[in-house]
């Protein structure tokens, strides 16, 4: 996992390609995964790291596929059009 990311295109990309994410909840990564995001609390604790997979992978209490609804859904708030907007709403006019 990651332990810092200027803005977090990595997660976003594997959101986007319907990946399930576990990250470190450092930087910039909550941001991008969002508040029902799965993450590490000690991102170089290997032990919760296997766990959080498992729990991903094959826990039968984890809906995978509301996950990544979820995920894909998030990465719509990155999109360019949006992204553009907000930045043209900054500029003073």
């Amino acid at each position: 996992p990651s332990l810092y990311e200027g803005f977090g295109l990595p997660v976003l990309e594997a959101m986007a390609l319907e990946t399930p994410v576990i990250t470190s909840a450092n930087s910039s990564l909550p941001e991008v995964l969002g508040p029902q995001g799965v993450y590490l609390q000690n991102e170089q604790d290997a032990d919760q790291l296997n766990k959080l997979m498992e729990k991903v992978l094959f826990s039968p209490d984890f809906d995978k596929a509301a996950y990544i609804r979820y995920q894909k859904d998030r990465t719509k708030m990155f999109d360019w059009d949006n992204v553009s907007r907000k930045l043209l709403s900054w500029l003073p006019c």
